[in-house]
C-alpha cells in the first residue's frame, strides 16, 4: 500500500496558539490537547475579527441564530464543566469505561441500586423546530426493510423493527453515547459496528469503534481505539459490498482498514479524511475525500490511493448511485463537482444553494438529486438547478422539517425513500410522492439544559433543550411548546399555579408563560446580555418574587413585570452563572461567578465575595432551615473535589465528596424530608446521601449521559432529572432510614445497613494512620476501610525536563489502575498517586506525549529494592512512540526481598539517542509515582471451594459474592478472622449463579 503522510513541523506545533487565528476553518482552533481558556480566547477573537461591528450576542440572532458562534457557545457550555486540573479538556469516556470496577459504598448493601428510572420525555414531534434531537447516522438490515439503526449525536444507538414507528435504545452502557457511523454486517445482521464519536467539531471526539455480535445486547471495544485527548473524530465507515469483514474508516487521524471485522486494523494514511465510498458494483474502485478539499482514488482495491485533484480548502462529501456506476458527485463548499468516469476527471461544476450540503441521488433516477444543509433542495436536471422543497417555518406552503441536515442515506430495500438525519431526528422523503415523513417519534434523545417540576400538579413538567426549544408537559401528560425554536434554557414552574411557567432563550431572554401566551420579562436592557444559561430563581417563600443574575443581580416582586437592580456589577463585569435564595430568609441570596460566591447581607444589602474551595462551581443550594448552610457542586476531573458543604455562608468548607467517582457533578437538589439529604446528578448517574449514610449511594442505573438537572416533586415523592442527551427521567423516592434497635456491629452509631466500615468506626475514614511501612508517609483510612495510599518517601536522584518543550511532554501515564493526566511541567512529583503490583504478575505501563517527534525516546524505572537508585535491572523497556504518541512497556514484577512503597520514574528524552539516564536534566519531561509492592498472593485465584487455617489473625477481602458459614458476604467486604480459626469459602449463588469467586488476601505480605 502507498502510505500518505502529512508532515508536521515542530514550529507549527509550538506556535499553534499564535497562528491559528489566521486559519480559515474555525475547527482548527479546537484541535489538539489545548487549554480551555486559550481555546475560548482564540475562538472569540476569531468571531470578532470575522464579524466586525457585531456583538457576540448579535451572532446568536437572525441569520446567525444557529450559526457557528451558537455552536461554539454550546461547546463552551458543556466543556467548562469537563476540564482536567490543568485546564485541558477531560476524557468523558475514562470513568464510564471503568465503571464496572468503581463501586461507591463498596462495603455495604445499597438499598437504592435497583430503583427504576422511567423516561417521561417528549417522544414525538411537537411543533415548529421542536422535535427530539440531533441524529448522525443510519444503517439498514440486509433483508428486513422495516429494521434499521439510528445513531444519535449524544443519545446512543437506537433500533426500529417497524420502519421507524417505534424505537428501542441499545448500548446504554457504552462509555458515552455519541455515535457518528453505523455498519450492519450484511451477512450476519446481529453483528453491528458503531463509531463512538461525534462528527462535528463542537461535539465529543472518538474513542474508536465498538462491536456487537448479539444484535446490540452487549458491546465490546475493537482493535480501532483512540485516546479521547487525541481529538480524533470518526466521520464515516463503509463496508466492502462483497466482503462484510472488510471496512474502511475515515477519521481526522487518517484512513484505516480492517479485513477481519475489526479484530485487527491497519492505518493506510494519516490524512484528515472526511468520506469514503466504494464504487457501486465494483469494490476495486474506492473514492476518498479529505477535509482539506483533496480527492483520492484507488483502482486496485485499496492497495494504492492516488491523488486526483484538490478542490480547495473545505471538506468533501461524496455521492454515488447504482443507476450509473461511473457517476460520482462531490459536494465541496457551495459547489457541486460532477464526474462521469469514476472520479478520474470532474469537468462539470454547479453552484449549490447552500454550503457544505449532504448530497444523494434519487435511488430511481440519477438526474434527480437531493441536497440539504439548513434546508433541503431538489434538482431534476443533475444539479444544474435546485428548488427548495422545505422551509424551516413552513413558508410558501413548503413542508416544515427540522433544519441542519447531518447525513443522508438510502435503503437498498426501499428504493423510493431517502432518509435524512438532522438536528430534530430522522425524516424520509418519498421521491415518488414528494412527501416527507417524520420518523423521529420514540427517539428519546433530547439534550436538556434544565427542567422544572410543578408542586401543585405532579403531571406538569417543563424543560429547556439544545436546538429544540422550551416545552412543557401538561396535566394530560402531552408535551407542548413554550417556544417554537431555538435553544431553551432555565425553567421554573410557579409552585401554586402549574399554568405559570418561567423559561428563557439563550443569553437571558426571559419569558413568562401563563397558559395561553408568553410575556417578555427580561430586565430592561438585559435581554440577551446574560450568560448562555442566565440564572434566575423563584423565591421559595414568595411565588411572586424572582431573582435573576446578569452582571448585576435583579429583583422582581411582581412575577417579572418590573425589576430593580439589587447589586452593582459583582464580578468585574463578568456574567453570573448561578443564583440561590434562602427559603428561611429571602433576603439572603447567593450569586456565583466561576469559583466565587457573592453573599448578600440580610441587614444592609451589601455583597461579600467568598472563594469556593475547588474551582468552578456547577450548582449551589441553600438548606431550607438555615440560610447560612449551603452545598455546592464542582465539575471537572479533580478526584475527591466534587461536593462541599458550608455552615457559615462560605467562610469555611467541609468536603463531603466521599467515594464519588471522579466525574463532573452537574446538579444538586436538597431533599427536605430527611436531615442533610442530597441528591446529585453526575456524568455517571444520580447519587444520594443523608445524615445516616455518610457517603454516596448510586440511585438506580441510568444511561451514560450527563445529568444536567435534578428536581423533586414532593406530593407524589418523585425524583426527576434532565439529561443532556436522553431526555427526562423520573424515579420514586423511597428513602430507607435506620430504626431504633437496628444492628450496629462496630458501635460507631451507624446502623449496619449504612455502615461504610462494619469493623471500623466510619468517622476514621479519611483520617491519618500508619501502616508500619518505613518507606511511606501520608497513609489514611480509605473508603475501603484500610490504612493505605501511602506516598513513597524514598529519596532518589534529581531529574528534570525542559519547560521549553513545545508539545513533547507527558500527558498521561497508565499502569494497572493508575491513570493520570498531566500538563507541561518539566518535572512532576505524583507520588501521591499510587497503584499496587504483585510479585510474579505481569503488567503493561504506557505513557503518552502531547506530540512525539522522531527523536523522542521513552524510559521508565521502578526501584524494586527500595535503595533510592534506579539500576539497570529496574528499568522497564519501553517501545518507540506510536502514531498516537504513546509508548508501552510490558514487565513482570520480579521476586521481592522487600514489600511496601517505592518510587516509579517515567521520562521522555529528546535528541539523546540511547541515553537512558534516570537522573539529571534533559529536554523532555519527568514524572515520579508511588508503587506499592506486594508478595505474590497465594489466595488470589478462582475457586469453587477453599479451606484455610491461618496461624495469625488476618483479614480477607471478598470479590464478587461468597458464603462463609452460611453467611452471605458481598463484594469487597472485609472479614476479620482470629488465629487458628478455619474458614471454608464457597461460591455464592444468591447473585451470580455459576460465577467464579475471586478471593484476595487484603495484605498478601501478612496473611
Amino acid at each position: 500500500m502507498n502510505v500518505i503522510l502529512k508532515v508536521c513541523w515542530i514550529g507549527i506545533m509550538i506556535c499553534l496558539s499564535q497562528t491559528v487565528i489566521g486559519q480559515k476553518e474555525l475547527e482548527k482552533i479546537f484541535q489538539g490537547n489545548r487549554n480551555f481558556e486559550q481555546i475560548c480566547q482564540d475562538a472569540e477573537t476569531y468571531f470578532k475579527e470575522k464579524h466586525i461591528g457585531k456583538s457576540l450576542n448579535d451572532l446568536t440572532q437572525g441569520e446567525f441564530r444557529d450559526g457557528k458562534y451558537v455552536k461554539y457557545c454550546r461547546w463552551k457550555n458543556f466543556w467548562k464543566d469537563h476540564l482536567n486540573s490543568d485546564g485541558t479538556l477531560g476524557d468523558i469516556s475514562k470513568h464510564t469505561r471503568l465503571k464496572k470496577d468503581q463501586l461507591s459504598r463498596q462495603n455495604i448493601d445499597n438499598p437504592y441500586q435497583d430503583e427504576t428510572w422511567t423516561n417521561i420525555s417528549n417522544s414525538n414531534y411537537i411543533t415548529g423546530q421542536i422535535s427530539l434531537g440531533r441524529t448522525t447516522s443510519l444503517d439498514f438490515h440486509p433483508t428486513d426493510a422495516n429494521t434499521f439503526y439510528v445513531g444519535a449525536a449524544i443519545g446512543g444507538i437506537w433500533k426500529t423493527t417497524d420502519g421507524g414507528n417505534t424505537y428501542v435504545p441499545l448500548g446504554d452502557e457504552l462509555p458515552y453515547l455519541a455515535v457518528s457511523s453505523i455498519v450492519v454486517d450484511q451477512d450476519n445482521p446481529d453483528k453491528i459496528y458503531i463509531a463512538i464519536s461525534d462528527h462535528v467539531w463542537y461535539g465529543p471526539s472518538s474513542i474508536g469503534v465498538y462491536k456487537t455480535e448479539d444484535g446490540g445486547l452487549t458491546w465490546n471495544e475493537t482493535a480501532l481505539s483512540f485516546e479521547f485527548s487525541e481529538n480524533i473524530r470518526i466521520y464515516w465507515m463503509t463496508a466492502d459490498p462483497n466482503n462484510a469483514d472488510r471496512m474502511y474508516i475515515s477519521t481526522a487521524g487518517g484512513l484505516f482498514e480492517t479485513t477481519d471485522g475489526f479484530n485487527t486494523v491497519d492505518q493506510i494514511n494519516s490524512l484528515d479524511c472526511s468520506e469514503i465510498h466504494f464504487k457501486p458494483n465494483d469494490s476495486n474502485v474506492i473514492y476518498l475525500g479529505l477535509r482539506n478539499g483533496e480527492f483520492y482514488r484507488s483502482t486496485d482495491g485499496g492497495a494504492n490511493f492516488d491523488f486526483v485533484t484538490d478542490f480547495g480548502n473545505n471538506y468533501l462529501r461524496l455521492a454515488v448511485t447504482d443507476t450509473d456506476n461511473d457517476l460520482l458527485y462531490i459536494s465541496h463548499g457551495n459547489e457541486l463537482h460532477k464526474s462521469t468516469d469514476e472520479g478520474a476527471t470532474f469537468p462539470t461544476t454547479e453552484d449549490l444553494p447552500e454550503s457544505n450540503m449532504v448530497t444523494s441521488f434519487s435511488p430511481l433516477n440519477n438526474n434527480e438529486l437531493l441536497v440539504g444543509n439548513f434546508e433541503i433542495y431538489q434538482s431534476s436536471n443533475g444539479g444544474t438547478d435546485f428548488n427548495a422543497i422545505t422551509h424551516w417555518l413552513g413558508n410558501g406552503g413548503l413542508p416544515l422539517i427540522h433544519v441542519d441536515q447531518r447525513n443522508i442515506f438510502t435503503n437498498p430495500l426501499q428504493s423510493e425513500l431517502i432518509y435524512f438525519c438532522n438536528d430534530g431526528g430522522v425524516y424520509t422523503y418519498n421521491v415518488n410522492t414528494d412527501e416527507f415523513t417524520d420518523l423521529s417519534n420514540g427517539l428519546e434523545i433530547t439534550q436538556y439544559y434544565d427542567i422544572g417540576t410543578s408542586q401543585s400538579n405532579s403531571n406538569v413538567v417543563s424543560g429547556g433543550s439544545q436546538d429544540n426549544g422550551s416545552m412543557y408537559r401538561n396535566d394530560a401528560t402531552n408535551w407542548l411548546e413554550l417556544a417554537p425554536t431555538g435553544d431553551g434554557m432555565n425553567t421554573e414552574i410557579d409552585p401554586s399555579d402549574e399554568n405559570k411557567i418561567y423559561w428563557e432563550y439563550q443569553n437571558g431572554g426571559m419569558r413568562r408563560f401563563d397558559g395561553s401566551g408568553n410575556t417578555n420579562i427580561s430586565p430592561p436592557g438585559e435581554n440577551g446580555n446574560g450568560a448562555w444559561e442566565t440564572p434566575y430563581r423563584l423565591d421559595p417563600s414568595n411565588n411572586d418574587r424572582l431573582i435573576c443574575g446578569y452582571t448585576k443581580v435583579y429583583e422582581s416582586m411582581d412575577q417579572g413585570d418590573n425589576w430593580t437592580a439589587i447589586s452593582d456589577d459583582l464580578a468585574g463585569g463578568s456574567k453570573l452563572n448561578l443564583i440561590a435564595i434562602a427559603k428561611s430568609n429571602g433576603d439572603r441570596i447567593y450569586a456565583v461567578q466561576g469559583s466565587t460566591i457573592y453573599v448578600k447581607d440580610v441587614n444592609d444589602g451589601s455583597w461579600d465575595a467568598k472563594s469556593g474551595p475547588a474551582g468552578s462551581i456547577t450548582d449551589i443550594e441553600v438548606d431550607p432551615d438555615d440560610m447560612d448552610k449551603i452545598v455546592i457542586a464542582h465539575g471537572g476531573y479533580s478526584n475527591g473535589q466534587k461536593i462541599y458543604e458550608s455552615t457559615d455562608a462560605g467562610d469555611s468548607w467541609t468536603n463531603i465528596s466521599g467515594s464519588l467517582p471522579n466525574v463532573p457533578v452537574g446538579a444538586i437538589e436538597i431533599y427536605e424530608d430527611v436531615d442533610d439529604a442530597y441528591f446529585i446528578g453526575t456524568d455517571l448517574g444520580v447519587y444520594y446521601r443523608d445524615y445516616q449514610v455518610q457517603d454516596w449511594l448510586e440511585y438506580g442505573s441510568l444511561p451514560h449521559t450527563r445529568v444536567s438537572d435534578v428536581e423533586i416533586q414532593y406530593s407524589d415523592q418523585l425524583l426527576r432529572i434532565g439529561t443532556h442527551g436522553r431526555g427526562v427521567f423520573e424515579a420514586n423516592i423511597a428513602i430507607v432510614e435506620c430504626a431504633a434497635g437496628d444492628p450496629d456491629e462496630d458501635g460507631d452509631g451507624v446502623c449496619d445497613t449504612y455502615d461504610l466500615c462494619p469493623f471500623l468506626d466510619d468517622d476514621l475514614v479519611g483520617s491519618d494512620c500508619d501502616d508500619g511501612d518505613p518507606n511511606s508517609t501520608g497513609e489514611y483510612y480509605s473508603e475501603n476501610c484500610l490504612c493505605e495510599n501511602g506516598m513513597s518517601n524514598i529519596v532518589t536522584c534529581d531529574a528534570a525536563g525542559s519547560n521549553g518543550t513545545g508539545s513533547d511532554y507527558i500527558t498521561n501515564v497508565s499502569l494497572n489502575d493508575l491513570n493520570n493526566d498531566s500538563g507541561k511541567t518539566g518535572y512532576s512529583d505524583f507520588r501521591n498517586i499510587s497503584t499496587t503490583l504483585y510479585e510474579d504478575s505481569t503488567y503493561t505501563l504506557s505513557f503518552r506525549l502531547g506530540y512525539a517527534f522522531p527523536d523522542d525516546e521513552a524510559f521508565a524505572w521502578i526501584d524494586y529494592d527500595q535503595d533510592g537508585t534506579f539500576e539497570s535491572n529496574e528499568e522497564i523497556i519501553m517501545s518507540d512512540f506510536d502514531a498516537n504518541h504513546t509508548s508501552e512497556g510490558t514487565f513482570t514484577l520480579p521476586s521481592l526481598s522487600n514489600v511496601g512503597a517505592t518510587t516509579m520514574r517515567v521520562r521522555n528524552i529528546y535528541g539523546q539517542p540511547g541515553n537512558n539516564d534516570p537522573c539529571n536534566d534533559y529536554f523532555g519531561e519527568v514524572e515520579d509515582y508511588t508503587i506499592q509492592l506486594r508478595d505474590a498472593c497465594p489466595f488470589d485465584e478462582s475457586i469453587s471451594k477453599y479451606s484455610y487455617c491461618p496461624p495469625d489473625p488476618f483479614k480477607i477481602q471478598a470479590q464478587n459474592v461468597l458464603s462463609i458459614d452460611s453467611i452471605i458476604v458481598h463484594s469487597n467486604t472485609i472479614i476479620d478472622f482470629e488465629a487458628g480459626q478455619c474458614i471454608e469459602l464457597e461460591a455464592g449463588v444468591d447473585i451470580k449463579v455459576g460465577s467464579t469467586v475471586e478471593i484476595t488476601i487484603d495484605d498478601c505480605s501478612n496473611p
